[in-house]
């Protein structure tokens, strides 16, 4: 086995191990945009619930 195949060898698992790398960052990024996206939106619901709540106790 040739030298250069040998390098070609160990250069690759350490670019696919790179890849993977990359796309967990994107995934755990991806995933923390998601939560805060639902966390926004359940506290705008929250808020609008509370909000509601107060002005029928008001108008009641």
């Amino acid at each position: 086995m040739p030298a250069a195949d040998a390098t070609q060898a160990l250069r690759k698992p350490a670019k696919r191990c790179a890849q993977f790398e990359k796309m967990k960052t994107i995934l755990i990024a991806f995933l923390v945009l998601l939560t805060n996206i639902a966390f926004s939106q359940n506290m705008y619901y929250i808020t609008i619930t509370i909000i509601n709540t107060k002005l029928n106790h008001q108008g009641g």
